[in-house]
């Protein structure tokens, strides 16, 4: 039985209805096939019997291989159809025995059955080494491809977090989405320290950005790291006299603004170098998972072929077409008959009238007239 609708095991794939019924009769002939009937004589050992030697020597066909001629002869005896309707092979065969033509029925059934797989599994290596070549040549694109990308970021400075979005981008919206914090003034006289008011305004943006950014994000790190260069200062002590404005952030934003804009072209051939990337990385995920698959397939046992029963000598032998035997024989023998008067007739010519000695070239004495009745 072909297993043309289960899908397959390792691949999913499912053999289209219009397929099938190409498929069908395909593969009912290809149980003739040479491959096929060239594993029965193998299975067989038919090449090393003598008597099939001189069978072999006193044919005709002395100019085909020995092993051909001896598959022609199995193949001659095959006999595999289609149940209607069905994805059912039957495998027959023709011998002078029930016994005979049973096993050999049995003997083409495994052939095809291991020619199926044989053949499965030499289409499917040779799939996966061509995948494998191929994934050689886009895994050095993809080298190629990720080391242009990283020198032309270290080259400008930019770097791509997720979604293609630069550092200095996400900086910039993660300022916008902010409340600005109140100008404050913090007098620098009484020995008070000036940073402590930067202190102050740079924990409430660490506090505003928390709630919207995630602990790693580049903008967060940035901040506590502009907020432990201030704190070391404030540290350090050296207060002054004069008043130290505070500002809303309103310049932050600004300069962040001013360095996005300045570099959006760098930014722009930045995310082209990414995008090629990203279709090289998908092309080699998909082309590793189809070459895995058909590795595997390679290595698979299944055929393909279900086996069933196995054959069942006839109960009675096929009787010959009598009714053919005899008119065949009929028209023959009448046949025949024709050929072998005409052959006499023109050995040995009688002489029936004038005409018949002209063709002799022999010379008419004299003739007799036929008697006219009045």
């Amino acid at each position: 039985m072909l297993d043309v609708l289960k899908p397959d095991p390792i691949t999913g794939d499912v053999i289209s209805s219009s397929f099938a019924r190409a498929y069908v009769p395909t593969q009912t002939e290809l149980i003739r096939d040479y491959r096929v009937t060239g594993r029965v004589v193998d299975s067989l050992g038919w090449t090393k019997s003598p008597a099939l030697r001189e069978d072999y020597e006193a044919s005709d066909k002395r100019g085909v291989d020995f092993r051909r001629w001896l598959a022609e002869q199995v193949s001659d005896g095959i006999k595999a159809y289609n149940i209607e309707g069905t994805n059912v092979l039957v495998i027959g065969y023709s011998a002078g025995d029930p016994e005979t033509a049973a096993k050999m029925a049995d003997v083409v059934r495994n052939a095809y059955s291991e020619e199926s797989l044989a053949s499965r599994r030499a289409e499917a290596a040779e799939d996966a080494q061509w995948f494998e070549r191929q994934l050689g040549e886009v895994r050095n694109k993809l080298a190629g491809a990720e080391q242009l990308k990283t020198a032309f970021e270290r080259a400008n400075n930019i770097v791509l977090l997720d979604k293609d979005v630069d550092a200095d981008a996400a900086r910039l919206q993660a300022l916008s989405g902010q409340a600005p914090p109140p100008a404050s003034v913090v007098s620098g006289g009484g020995g008070g320290n000036p940073a402590a008011g930067q202190l102050a305004a740079i924990d409430a943006k660490i506090a505003a950005a928390s709630a919207s950014l995630g602990p790693n994000h580049p903008v967060l790190q940035e901040l506590r790291q502009q907020r432990a260069t201030v704190a070391a200062t404030a540290r350090a002590g050296g207060g002054g006299s004069a008043p130290v404005v505070i500002g809303g952030g309103g310049g932050d934003v600004a300069a962040a603004r001013a360095k996005v804009l300045a570099q959006r072209d760098k930014v722009e051939e930045a995310k082209r170098l990414q995008a090629d990337v990203s279709v090289l990385r998908d092309q080699y995920a998909k082309m590793a998972a189809r070459a895995a698959d058909r590795r595997q397939q390679a290595a698979s046992k299944e055929s393909g072929i279900t086996l069933l029963d196995s054959a069942v000598p006839p109960r009675a032998s096929d009787p010959p077409a009598s009714i053919v035997i005899i008119l065949g024989s009929l028209g023959l023998g009448l046949g025949l008959g024709v050929l072998i008067s005409l052959v006499i007739e023109l050995l040995y010519r009688r002489v029936r009238g004038p005409e018949d000695l002209k063709s002799l070239k022999v010379p008419l004495l004299g003739a007799v007239a036929a008697p006219s009745y009045t």
